[in-house]
């Protein structure tokens, strides 16, 4: 689409230091929970009713980005994403693609080398959509999937793998037992399709509608309980929180049917102390989740990234997505659909929520050029495996 130095210029996955506007979190540790099926219009954010009373409460000390968006429609593509700043922009997933082998970086082994110990765990069976070879090949930490569950007869979903209750109960003893610095991620399930829940909840989460709300308020009554268990521990007080969703669940308005709303999700900052309180309308994409955290825990070696950080003031905001082989490229109030060659679709989010008005031929010409670097350098990241900090991108042909 440019010469890549030009492409290059306007967007490159190199991050080289850290942005000392973010809060100071030298240290700390980091937990990240990455809710199965979680849609933004769940929870408060939607302004309107909400299942996640819990998480609603936590917002409230925490840094909200309130105009977040997923990077896909999948967890197989969410987990790269948010663990690695690794999207799917392909016409498949990134980790079944001949990609998928790249030598990459992600949190966890950018954070092996600060001393930090790494871990994920997933109550699903090991092995599930590949993620135990992903978190190894992206060095980034250990895996603990269903075989590594101690009592699997009793917790046993019948479909998936653990409930989510006894799971985050057994991930709370797993950290304890953690040496500081620990960065740990864990991936819930309860919330899966067929959207069932414990029989002791059937009679208390009984929602009408759609089936997944009554799971989303079961998943979010066990992260209530979980932190109940952890926010007496010593090393609680240490640790920042995220909280995000791998993707988008079943739609329960016009709007997030969509493919705008339909992208939508909760992003969470919770540090105890309340010391990041704010609703951020920044846009934000699960892929800034790594470059964000990493300038918080104030990283100091280079690292790749495709997403970039909040606190980056000449990172450039938007978010990509992929809809049926089309780009979504969220620009401020504007989004481009692209299908590889030609412009397909632009529409004024502010005035037309719903697209009901495409606004071709009128092309936006900045953002165009933004989202077709972003394209471009993504595409010769994965076909050259240059998706390391080392070697970097050279600027030549």
């Amino acid at each position: 689409y440019l010469p890549r130095p030009e492409a290059e210029k306007l967007y490159s996955g190199i991050k080289a230091s850290a942005n000392t506007a973010a809060p100071d979190f030298a240290g700390k540790n980091v937990v990240i929970i990455i809710l199965e099926s979680f849609s933004r219009e769940y929870t408060g954010l939607n302004g309107g009713k909400s299942w996640t009373p819990f998480l609603d409460s936590l917002m409230e000390e925490s840094l909200v980005m309130t105009n977040a968006y997923a990077n896909g429609k999948q967890s197989i593509e969410g987990i790269p994403a948010i663990l690695a700043s690794m999207p799917s922009w392909l016409n498949q997933d990134y980790l079944t693609s001949s990609y998928g082998t790249n030598k990459i970086n992600s949190i966890g082994s950018v954070l092996k080398k600060q001393g930090y110990t790494c871990s994920f765990y997933h109550g699903g069976r090991n092995g599930t959509m590949n993620f135990d070879n992903f978190i190894r090949l992206a060095g980034a930490g250990a895996y603990y999937g269903l075989n590594e569950y101690p009592d699997q007869s009793s917790d046993f979903d019948g479909n998936w793998g653990i409930w989510d209750e006894p799971y985050l109960r057994y991930f709370g003893k797993e950290i304890d037992k953690m040496p500081q610095p620990f960065f740990a991620s864990l991936f819930t399930l309860s919330s899966h399709n067929p959207f069932k829940i414990p029989d002791e909840y059937k009679t208390i989460f009984n929602d009408p509608g759609l089936p997944i709300l009554k799971t989303v308020r079961y998943t979010d009554h066990a992260l209530k309980l979980f932190f109940d268990t952890i926010k007496t521990k010593p090393w609680f007080r240490n640790t920042l929180f995220v909280f995000t969703a791998d993707h988008t669940g079943l739609p329960n308005s016009i709007f997030n049917e969509i493919p705008v709303g339909n992208y939508q999700i909760p992003v969470i900052f919770y540090n105890p102390g309340n010391t990041l309180r704010k609703k951020d309308t920044t846009l934000f994409q699960q892929v800034d989740i790594m470059p964000t955290l990493m300038d918080m825990l104030r990283t100091p070696a280079p690292y790749f990234a495709f997403g970039n950080s909040l606190y980056d003031p000449s990172a450039a905001r938007f978010a990509l997505y992929k809809v049926q082989n089309t780009y979504h490229f969220i620009t401020r109030d504007t989004l481009l659909q692209f299908n590889g060659e030609n412009m397909t679709g632009v529409y004024d989010l502010k005035a037309d929520s719903l697209l009901s008005k495409n606004l071709l031929p009128y092309v936006p010409r900045s953002s165009e050029r933004l989202m077709k670097s972003v394209i471009q350098t993504y595409s010769a990241a994965l076909i050259e495996n240059r998706t390391t900090a080392e070697p970097a991108f050279t600027g030549t042909e």
